[in-house]
């Protein structure tokens, strides 16, 4: 296995990145540089420290609930831009721009504070001296240090941020009748472009200025060598001493990529009278997330079981993407038998969900005998009501329960690739018969296949956390 290593900087060159994404206006719900890339670069620069530090842990906690609310608020803009219909969006926009605001608000507040806090404490035990400067250079012209300015001016900039958001969409408030038709709207709401724009350049400006700030920071922070050297020593005595830490969280992250991936069997179709059905959960997603999780868990299973797993993923993502692409979604079913042209796309759809549905089953068993090899490395602590004389035996019993949850798992999966095929088949006589409930049977087996899965991998997490809780 490769050696971690910490960065020379400490993580600090991924936070001025992230720090970067954070500078853009967000107009309602609209964020022109999505936070979650920004937080993610974050999370990923004090990942390391957070290993050393309990305040930075929280703190990285934190962040990844930001990291979680930028994905929501591009959830809510498909929901919003896609799904409700123009008389709605006006109050839509001030309804889920505050939500935002007020969650992303008690959240990033905490973790800045919490990373300040951290970094500080490091400062004061490992000789740091940069954080506790009061000025850059010359006499300084403030009682407080430098890091508690650069806190408090990034608290102050992100919640103005997130308050300058918010603040055009109350507009809608004065609104007579409110929707899309302007007519109906008083005067004030006929300038919310203009009021989105002035607080968009007020956030423009005032986040650039904020962003030079950190950079000088963090620039004067870069200097302090004897700072970053002994850190790095700790983290090397106390965490690159430690593999299963790397192999434990390097697994677990695989496998919640893998449960992320589940969720998109699921099929959500969205229609109206004016557009036709569009499947916003489409199976290469699913691909792709099966994907990332296999290629983290690459170090640390069978290299001959991930090879085969990662070929077949990548190709059942690669069919998907075809199956996506071709105007499936939008054939009419009821001139199949009056259109030669319409008879051959659907007999082509059928076969291609025939052999997606075969590939789909290669596919979980593939992952199902990775992940018992996974049980069989990075599990076998047993907490039972009974104490066995034969620790082996009672390790042998929890490896083999572990697997029997993930083969369920297979056969509802199984089921689901079946049960695919059977609606497509049924869709060109299916209205007014008996084959229209079957709907139901193809919606509930991947609910079941997809809780199945993550209930059998949450078993595996604690099982994981059981083995190395003592290390």
């Amino acid at each position: 296995m490769k050696a971690k290593k910490l960065s020379p900087k400490l993580g600090l060159g991924a936070v001025l990145v992230g720090s970067f994404f954070l500078i853009s206006p967000i107009f309602a719900i609209i964020d022109v540089l999505p936070d979650f890339i920004g937080y993610a670069f974050i999370l990923f620069g004090v990942s390391k420290l957070a290993d050393i530090n309990d305040k930075i842990a929280e703190s990285a906690a934190l962040f990844r609930r930001l990291v979680i609310l930028g994905l929501v608020r591009w959830g809510v803009v498909f929901f919003v831009y896609g799904v409700s219909s123009p008389i709605e969006r006006p109050t839509l926009q001030l309804l889920w721009s505050f939500v935002l605001c007020v969650l992303d608000c008690v959240t990033l507040i905490p973790a800045w504070k919490s990373l300040s806090a951290g970094i500080l404490y490091l400062s004061t035990r490992h000789g740091g001296e940069a954080v506790f400067d009061k000025a850059y250079t010359g006499q300084p012209k403030h009682d407080k240090t430098l890091l508690e300015r650069m806190t408090s001016a990034t608290l102050t900039f992100l919640v103005a941020r997130e308050v300058l958001s918010v603040l055009p969409e109350f507009a809608v408030l004065n609104s007579s009748k409110g929707g899309a038709d302007v007519a109906t709207r008083t005067a004030l709401y006929d300038y919310i472009g203009f009021m989105r724009s002035a607080c968009g350049l007020i956030v423009l400006v005032w986040g650039v200025i904020w962003f030079i700030g950190f950079v000088r920071f963090a620039r004067h922070v870069g200097k302090d060598k004897v700072f970053f050297a002994a850190v790095t020593e700790k983290y090397g005595a106390e965490v690159l001493s430690r593999p299963e830490l790397f192999a434990r969280r390097g697994v677990k992250r695989a496998m919640i990529c893998m449960c992320a991936g589940l969720v998109f069997s699921v099929d959500i179709v969205v229609s109206d009278l004016y557009t036709y059905p569009v499947c916003v959960t489409p199976d290469f997603l699913m691909g792709l997330l099966l994907l990332a999780g296999l290629w983290l868990m690459r170090k640390y299973v069978h290299r001959g079981k991930f090879a085969v797993a990662f070929i077949l993923t990548l190709l059942y993502t690669a069919l998907t993407v075809a199956e996506w692409i071709t105007p499936l979604s939008w054939m009419n079913v009821g001139n199949l038998y009056h259109n030669a042209q319409e008879y051959q796309l659907w007999t082509t759809a059928v076969r291609l969900r025939g052999v997606v549905s075969v590939l789909s089953v290669a596919v979980i068993l593939s992952l199902v005998r990775l992940l018992c090899d996974v049980i069989v490395r990075y599990t076998g602590f047993s907490v039972t009501d009974y104490d066995s004389a034969q620790p082996s035996l009672r390790i042998r019993e929890l490896h083999k329960s572990l697997r029997n949850r993930l083969w369920l798992s297979v056969g509802f999966g199984a089921a689901t690739a079946a049960s695919s095929v059977v609606a497509i088949e049924v869709s060109p006589f299916a209205a007014y018969t008996m084959w229209e409930a079957w709907i139901v049977v193809d919606v509930a087996l991947p609910i079941l296949y997809a809780v199945t899965f993550i209930y059998a991998t949450v078993k595996i997490f604690e099982q994981i956390d059981y083995k190395y809780m003592l290390s």
